[in-house]
């Protein structure tokens, strides 16, 4: 299975928490495991000091985020046959001393980064050399990715890959004044109840339970435990509507 692996941090390139550890072991597991793996991330400061054997790409992306048109660039790490890191460069963006904020104040553009961290996952999705079979994105930072895929593939993209969301942290999701929607370029159907709209908010990972395909979280209990009032953090109607497409799998440890 060819499989494109989304996260906004992986170890060990980037880390703030548990997602980047289970994100990189995922990937080498997988890729161990016989299947081709690609998983994309963003270049972040200091990357290509600490890793010195990724190169740059000849692939460029153009791509509009509301009026405007943004600019980016690709590198990529052969970390084993089956296993490539492909890193998204815009430093505007993410050459930055930190990854999601600076002494603890989010960035105010996170939403713009990582919508444009999105539609690169999207694009490279679309257009790499080989078809890719599933795009497993992580928490809210591309949350989005299952909208855009939805609607390019209703715009033309024949044989798209089915979508995963993995859930690591409910409680983080993504929420962003109406304002920030129109940098997404979706149609305005898709700011909705049913998907990406949350009383009058952008939330990214509500659109990302919303339309993937399969809904996968930590462990079995967690993924019980969401469905409910108390730990489902204001998204446990929708999670339990789409509970046939929900599973927990219970973190392993990359010894």
């Amino acid at each position: 299975m060819r499989i494109v692996m989304v996260a906004s941090e992986a170890m060990p390139w980037a880390k703030t928490g548990g997602l980047a550890d289970m994100v990189g072991a995922l990937g080498r597991a997988l890729a161990k495991a016989g299947h081709e793996v690609r998983l994309v991330t963003p270049l972040y400061r200091g990357i290509l000091k600490k890793f010195p054997k990724i190169r740059r790409v000849d692939w460029s992306f153009n791509l509009p985020l509301g009026d405007e048109m943004v600019e980016g660039g690709l590198w990529e790490l052969e970390e084993s046959p089956r296993l490539k890191v492909l890193f998204v460069d815009q430093k505007n963006y993410y050459d930055r001393s930190g990854i999601y904020q600076e002494q603890n104040i989010s960035y105010p553009d996170n939403a713009e980064r990582y919508i444009f961290f999105s539609k690169c996952v999207v694009h490279l999705a679309r257009y790499l050399h080989w078809r890719t079979d599933v795009v497993h994105v992580h928490d809210w930072q591309v949350g989005l990715v299952p909208a855009m895929i939805q609607q390019q593939e209703i715009e033309g993209w024949g044989g798209a890959p089915a979508t995963i969301l993995t859930i690591h942290n409910l409680a983080y999701q993504g929420v962003f004044p109406e304002s920030a929607f129109p940098l997404t370029n979706l149609p305005d159907r898709y700011f909705g109840p049913e998907s990406a709209e949350y009383y009058g908010m952008l939330n990214c990972l509500k659109a990302g339970i919303a339309l993937a395909d399969k809904i996968t979280t930590v462990s079995a209990r967690y993924a019980r435990e969401i469905t409910t009032p108390e730990f489902g953090c204001g998204l446990d109607g929708l999670l339990l509507r789409r509970h046939s497409d929900l599973t927990g799998m219970l973190n392993g440890v990359d010894y």
